[in-house]
């Protein structure tokens, strides 16, 4: 990891064990991308949090995390035959989402 000490970091370091974990955290996707030398926007961290929701909530919750890897190694591979990370990301979901049943609204109901 970089020598360079996020502001959060710091904050970490001022603050008590509860405040302390709340700031680890909030900056988690931020700090393990960074330690493996990965890029992570804010949007990818919404984007793979809400298709984890999505797959937990569609399928068997335990399936939320083997989904947001199986999209992880889907955009590797389209990303090294071209394609942008984003425009990657959003086929990957797109594809799981179509795998998915509608989700249970109001106005849709849970059939019987």
């Amino acid at each position: 990891m970089s020598e360079d000490r996020s502001a959060a970091e710091d904050r970490s370091d001022q603050a008590g064990p509860s405040e302390r974990s709340e700031v680890v955290a909030a900056d988690w996707p931020r700090r393990y991308a960074a330690a493996l030398d990965a890029d992570l926007t804010d949007a990818d961290v919404e984007a793979l949090l809400d298709l984890a929701r999505d797959v937990a909530h569609g399928s068997e919750r335990r399936f939320a995390p083997l989904s947001t890897f199986v999209a992880g190694r889907f955009v590797a591979s389209r990303m090294a035959a071209g394609a942008s990370a984003s425009d990657a990301l959003a086929e990957a979901i797109a594809v799981a989402r179509s795998l998915l049943p509608p989700p249970i609204t109001p106005d849709h109901p849970a059939r019987s």
